[in-house]
């Protein structure tokens, strides 16, 4: 098996990185990216954006420092029950599950029509001390 490392760095997202981030999902999405943007602004979040040596996002997600009182909680980092993949990385960096919640958000459609996506979210932490 070959191997292929990169050299990432993590670094704050900036209303300039919305027009590369297509990857990310639909204009609806990326508008809602953009008010969060704002709450990082003013300290009630963080947007961290993970980037190549070309300094163009691969990976984007949150921290918001509202949601729990003493702890920060990230966001957009979705682990859904129906995603096994995902968990197993998480696991494999630390993270054990505590909880399962339903989620839900909205998704743009191809013709431009939002319609909800629900869906249940496995709740993952890892002590950091």
């Amino acid at each position: 098996m070959t191997s292929i490392v990169l050299k990432l760095t993590a670094r704050d997202l900036v209303h300039a990185d919305l027009a590369s981030c297509g990857w990310a999902g639909s204009e609806h999405h990326l508008a809602n990216v953009a008010r969060q943007l704002e709450r990082a602004r003013t300290g009630e979040a963080d947007y961290l954006a993970v980037c190549p040596t070309t300094d163009i996002p691969v990976a984007k997600g949150g921290v918001d420092y509202q949601d729990n009182d003493g702890v920060g909680t990230l966001w957009q980092l979705a682990v859904e029950e129906n995603n096994p993949r995902a968990r197993a990385l998480y696991e494999r960096l630390g993270y054990v599950a505590y909880d399962r919640q339903p989620d839900s958000w909205d998704e743009q459609a191809p013709d431009g029509s939002l319609r909800r996506h629900e869906t249940i979210c496995t709740w993952m932490r890892k002590d950091l001390a």
